[in-house]
């Protein structure tokens, strides 16, 4: 379990919270995120449920 001040820990969680916002940060365009369709490249149509 993670103590408080645990560095290694800290470091483990930075780097996850980098590559999520990174993911985050490609497909959302302000007012919702925008489809993926796996080719490499964001397309601007939704989805919805």
């Amino acid at each position: 379990m993670a103590k408080a001040g645990d560095k290694g820990c800290e470091d483990y969680f930075w780097v996850k919270f980098y590559k999520a916002k990174t993911v985050y940060d490609k497909h959302w365009n302000g007012s919702y995120f925008n489809y993926d369709d796996s080719n490499g490249k964001a397309n601007s149509p939704i989805q919805a449920y």
